[in-house]
């Protein structure tokens, strides 16, 4: 009886083994291979005293940007600027001089084209870099030549086998090409362009909140590699917790969704029982706070003040965005007690 009660235990236990689902697994091959690069190329610029750093696209072989190039060059550069150890210029600008000074008709960027645009930014040294495919492998190509001699600090070969997964966040990170007409060395125009880009953002906001719906501002959701690189600027200076929320991404990435959906709602809630008349809502003041700038990527804080004239009401709105690669990205929504 007793062998027939073991057998029985033995079986139910082997069953609920069967039909349990695995645990996902992060593919990080991608992320630990340009960690890898980026370290790397972080030992060599230090060992060489380099302090101001100009990072170009990385491209094809035949010198022109595709989206899987543009990733990369973006991965590396946000890499390296989690290192702290270095003063990286935007890209933007980096773009510009290149456009302004026609140095390079051909989209190849030679040594002494790279040694030219180090000198008219004053960086001590400049990244080039080119990706292939060849035979269902990413062949990413790394160099870094010396402003001041040309010679070559750093050489870099890496291979990482491409699948849907990678195609899929690749295509979902694509940076938009820079506003020519936009000098970026003005930093007046700069400062009233996030003025109007927050004014712009805010009505969007504000015609999800009035309508009520989500569907309208899930638009301001970030996908997984983007909340990723939030994850990383946010806590760029605690590695150790930005280990562990990577590390969990797939569930850190659930939380942010559920969150993000429970705000939204939690704060059409809020605003029905403050009986609005959205007909004669206007915006008297929309203030932003920097809190974070790298490169193409800017965290803001927002407060934003709506007037009722006819009830003479006052809301108050906070939040945060994020404006990663040209999308805004909306985290921490909710009502403002003055």
């Amino acid at each position: 009886m007793k062998f027939k009660i073991l057998f029985y235990l033995s079986f139910c236990f082997l069953q609920f083994c069967a039909y349990q689902q695995p645990e996902e697994v992060e593919d990080t091959s991608l992320y630990d291979n340009l960690e890898s690069i980026a370290s790397s190329l972080s030992v060599s610029l230090e060992k060489h005293n380099v302090k101001t750093l100009a990072i170009t696209n990385y491209t094809d072989s035949f010198g022109k940007e595709n989206p899987m190039a543009s990733y990369i060059s973006d991965e590396i550069t946000l890499q390296l600027f989690l290192k702290e150890a270095f003063q990286i210029i935007e890209r933007e600008q980096i773009d510009y001089i290149i456009n302004e000074q026609k140095l390079s008709e051909s989209g190849l960027i030679d040594e002494k084209s790279a040694i030219e645009i180090g000198n008219i930014l004053s960086v001590d040294a400049i990244v080039l870099g080119d990706v292939t495919e060849v035979n269902n492998n990413i062949v990413i190509n790394t160099k870094v030549v010396s402003s001041g001699t040309g010679q070559i600090l750093f050489m870099d070969k890496t291979s990482v086998s491409k699948n849907k997964d990678l195609d899929s966040i690749v295509a979902d990170s694509i940076p938009p090409k820079l506003d020519r007409g936009l000098d970026i060395n003005d930093d007046t125009k700069k400062s009233k362009s996030n003025d109007q880009s927050v004014r712009r953002l805010t009505r969007e906001l504000l015609g999800c909140l009035r309508n009520e719906k989500f569907k309208c501002y899930n638009k301001f959701l970030a996908n997984k590699d983007q909340f990723r690189k939030i994850i990383l600027i946010k806590h760029a200076k605690d590695k150790r917790l930005r280990k562990l929320k990577t590390k969990n991404l797939n569930r850190e990435f659930l939380k942010y969704k559920k969150e993000h959906k429970k705000q939204f709602l939690d704060l059409v809630s809020r605003l029905d029982k403050r009986d609005i008349d959205w007909d004669n809502i206007k915006i008297k003041k929309a203030d932003f706070r920097i809190i974070k700038n790298y490169d193409r990527k800017k965290l803001f804080n927002v407060s934003v003040v709506l007037s009722d004239g006819k009830k003479n009401k006052h809301v108050h709105i906070g939040f945060k965005a994020f404006k990663l690669n040209g999308k805004w990205i909306i985290n921490d929504i909710g009502l403002k007690r003055k």
